[in-house]
C-alpha cells in the first residue's frame, strides 16, 4: 500500500508539470552540460590562474608570499601578477577574499577537480536561482524569458566556464534584490536583514559591491517614510482660515530596528576592510589600489573624504560596476 501511495503520488506531480517547465528544465540541462563540457582548467587562463594558486596556498594555510630577494630589494619589478606589496617584505593576494576564500574551500572539498568545476557549480546556480526568482515575483513567461537571454549570454559562458568570481558575485546581487523586494511586498523585517547579508556576501567577492550600500539605505528610507506616511487633513474655519495640519507619523520603534537590521551585517564588512587595510598597508582607509598604483583609488575612502579626486575614483569604480 505503501509503495502504490508513492507511485502515485509521484505521477500525480508529473502530471501537474507543464509544457512551460518542461521546457525550462530542458534548457537548464543543455546550458548546464554545455558548461560542464566546456569546462577550461584554472591554469590555462591568467586571472582565473592567480585565484586558484591563491586558494590553494589559502587552503595549505599560507596567505602572504614573499621571498629572499624580494626581502632584501624591495623591488616592485619581483612582484608577481595579482599580487602586491604590504608595509612590511610581504605580499598579499590582490584579489577579493571571497574567492579566495571559495577556491580554498572547493581544493579541500574537491582537490583540483573542485577548481575545476567551481565556476561551472556557480554558473549553474546562477541560472537556476534567476529563473525561479523571476519565476515567483513575475510569473513563469519571465522566468523563460530570464533562462533564453542569460542561457545564451556570451559573458555569462566565458565566466561560467573558468574559475572567475562575476557569476558568484551576480548570484548573490539577486539573492540580495530578491529579498529586498519581498521586504518591500511583506514588510517582514527579517528580509531585509538577508537582504543585506546576500548584498555583503556579493561585496566579499567584487569590492564594487559597496556602492550596494547607500542604494540599500536610500530605497530602504525612502519606502519606510511612504509607508508610514498618513495623509494630512487640512482644517479651515469658516472663514478660510487655517486651522490644523496632521503631519505624517513615523514609528521609531520599527524604523529603528530595520536600519539596524539593515546596517548590521554592513558593518561587518567595512570593519573587515578596516582592520585588513590598516594591517596590511598603514592605512584603514587604503587598499590594495592605492599600494599598486599609487593614488588614492579606493572606494572606501572615496564614499567618507569628498575631493576631486575622489569623485573621480566613484566615477571609475562605477564604470567598472
Amino acid at each position: 500500500m505503501e509503495k502504490n501511495t508513492i507511485y502515485i503520488t509521484i505521477i500525480r506531480k508529473i502530471k501537474d508539470i507543464s509544457k512551460l517547465d518542461v521546457l525550462k528544465i530542458g534548457i537548464i540541462i543543455f546550458v548546464s552540460i554545455s558548461l560542464v563540457v566546456d569546462m577550461k582548467p584554472f591554469y590555462q587562463g591568467v586571472d582565473d590562474h592567480a585565484f586558484g594558486i591563491m586558494g590553494i596556498n589559502f587552503a595549505k594555510g599560507s596567505y602572504t608570499y614573499t621571498n629572499e630577494l624580494y626581502k632584501e630589494t624591495g623591488s616592485s619589478d619581483l612582484v608577481p601578477w595579482h599580487w602586491v606589496q604590504t608595509e612590511g617584505d610581504y605580499l598579499v593576494p590582490l584579489g577579493s577574499p571571497g574567492i579566495i576564500i571559495t577556491s580554498a574551500f572547493s581544493f579541500l572539498v574537491g582537490g583540483y577537480y573542485g577548481l575545476f568545476y567551481l565556476g561551472p557549480i556557480f554558473a549553474i546556480l546562477f541560472l537556476i536561482i534567476s529563473e525561479r526568482i523571476t519565476t515567483k515575483l513575475f510569473g513563469g513567461f519571465i522566468g523563460l524569458l530570464t533562462l533564453v537571454l542569460l542561457g545564451s549570454d556570451a559573458a555569462f559562458f566565458e565566466m561560467g566556464t573558468r574559475l572567475l568570481y562575476d557569476n558568484i558575485f551576480g548570484l548573490f546581487f539577486i539573492l540580495g534584490c530578491f529579498y529586498l523586494i519581498k521586504f518591500f511586498r511583506s514588510n517582514k523585517d527579517n528580509l531585509i536583514l538577508l537582504s543585506s547579508v546576500f548584498f555583503v556576501i556579493a561585496s566579499f567577492f567584487r569590492f564594487h559591491g559597496l556602492i550596494f550600500f547607500p542604494i540599500e539605505v536610500l530605497l530602504v528610507v525612502g519606502y519606510f517614510v511612504v509607508q508610514n506616511i498618513s495623509t494630512y487633513r487640512l482644517e479651515v474655519t469658516s472663514h478660510n482660515i487655517l486651522s490644523k495640519i496632521t503631519f505624517p507619523k513615523i514609528n521609531g520603534k520599527k524604523f529603528f530596528k530595520i536600519s539596524a537590521l539593515m546596517i548590521l551585517p554592513w558593518l561587518t564588512i567595512f570593519s573587515f576592510w578596516f582592520i585588513y587595510n590598516d594591517y596590511y598597508f598603514g592605512d584603514p582607509l587604503s587598499n590594495y589600489y592605492s599600494a599598486q598604483y599609487g593614488g588614492s583609488a579606493s572606494l572606501l575612502s572615496s564614499f567618507l573624504m569628498f575631493d576631486p579626486e575622489r569623485l573621480d575614483s566613484i566615477i571609475f569604480y562605477s564604470n567598472s560596476f
